[in-house]
């Protein structure tokens, strides 16, 4: 397979005590570093302290990283998530995920080779200096990846800004990086990002959240006059954002084409006083009306209101993915791909996306928790449930 000029340069030289690998999506980053890891493990690897993969989580670290790798290196690399052990060539490699309470600890207590670290943005600062400290052989590496983030992410601020003053390698990959892609592809893909993740995930930048989270939104686009929705649907689902103090929202969105609708909102502000989850539960059954519901993708932390939606038995009810910055990613794509639509009677819902804008005042990237609450179903369901196209491609790279 032919490789870019900063695939050629990372495979080619001798790794550093540090090495962090950053870009765009699709750039080849990801799959250059996993064979670059294997390569340094089996020149490289003199038995003197343990070796580490680590990933946000197993499961995204065997998505990013083991599957490939078993994929490319049938039967020399294998793995196995529940004994959290790979071994390639026979030398034995331990996995981790850096969300897990006992990693922390096995690091901690550990002397380290060799670390190859996935998503580093995603880490904590904490897990990360553990790691670093864990290097303490005279030829310990650590060789991680990540989608830049805010500028005043840790990993920017800690380590890629003081690469000289460390002596740490930092590459920026772009998809001009990765010759398998063609220019459709990439016209394509550049086209479903608009905002901070465009400028992250595409431009390859480190830059801050700020303004609307989906500037992409058009009403003129998205809005559908209500004269204008088709009549019926393949499939229906309801999105729900549970609120006591705070405002209720529910969607009912319906599947036509492959274009996702807005049917119809519900929305209580909550101003005129607290309803109970049953006087919801019959607000659910009304909007849905006779609709046969796929599933109510439910916000996780409504215990209370998925347990009353359960007993009731109409519906099968699952608790929404709450990953935040992954979900607004997604909503946006979706939007961007023209395959959300929205009734005009849903004025709630059409509201908050001139409203939904990131918290200027944080160091972290989140939205401003004001007139977020259809937003929050919206992004339940396109998130839960998976409705956006092409995803497959993107992740992992």
């Amino acid at each position: 397979m032919a490789l870019g000029l900063n695939q050629r340069k990372l495979m080619g030289l001798k790794l550093p005590r540090m090495t962090i690998v950053y870009g765009c999506i699709s750039s080849g980053k990801t799959w250059v570093c996993n064979h670059k890891a294997i390569k340094h493990i089996v020149d490289n690897y003199e038995g003197k302290g343990l070796i580490f993969f680590i990933g946000r989580t197993l499961k995204t670290l065997e998505r990013n990283v083991l599957e490939p790798l078993a994929l490319q290196y049938k039967g020399d690399f294998d793995y196995s998530l529940n004994q959290k052990k790979a071994t390639i060539a026979g030398i034995k490699i331990e996995l981790e995920g850096c969300n897990d309470e006992m990693a922390e600890t096995k690091i901690r207590g550990s002397t380290a080779e060799f670390i190859y670290g996935d998503e580093l943005t995603l880490w904590n600062r904490a897990f990360l200096v553990r790691c670093m400290g864990s290097l303490r052989t005279s030829n310990a590496v650590f060789l991680g990846t990540t989608n830049p983030d805010g500028p005043m992410n840790f990993v920017k601020t800690d380590y890629i800004d003081r690469g000289e003053e460390l002596g740490l390698l930092n590459l920026k990959f772009t998809m001009s990086d990765n010759p398998s892609l063609t220019k459709e592809y990439i016209d394509q893909v550049s086209k479903e990002y608009t905002g901070v993740f465009h400028d992250r995930f595409i431009k390859g930048l480190w830059v801050a959240a700020e303004g609307l989270v989906y500037p992409g939104f058009d009403e003129d686009k998205h809005v559908v006059m209500d004269y204008n929705m088709p009549e019926s649907y393949e499939k229906y689902w309801a999105g729900v954002d549970y609120g006591m103090v705070n405002p209720m929202a529910m969607g009912l969105w319906g599947l036509k084409d492959g274009i996702y609708y807005c049917i119809r909102e519900y929305y209580h502000s909550g101003k005129d006083g607290a309803l109970t989850d049953e006087d919801y539960y019959n607000a659910l059954e009304v909007l849905v009306g006779k609709m046969p519901i796929s599933s109510v993708v439910v916000d996780p932390s409504a215990k209370s209101f998925i347990n009353l939606i359960r007993k009731k038995g109409r519906f099968i009810v699952k608790g929404a993915k709450n990953d935040v910055l992954p979900g607004i990613s997604e909503c946006g794509m979706a939007l961007n791909q023209g395959i959300i639509k929205i009734n005009e009677s849903c004025v709630n819902f059409i509201k908050e996306f001139g409203m939904y804008a990131w918290d200027m005042n944080s160091a972290l990237d989140k939205p401003i928790k004001e007139a977020d609450h259809m937003m929050d179903q919206f992004r339940y369901v396109v998130y839960t449930l998976g409705w956006v196209r092409g995803k497959s491609r993107l992740i992992g790279m």
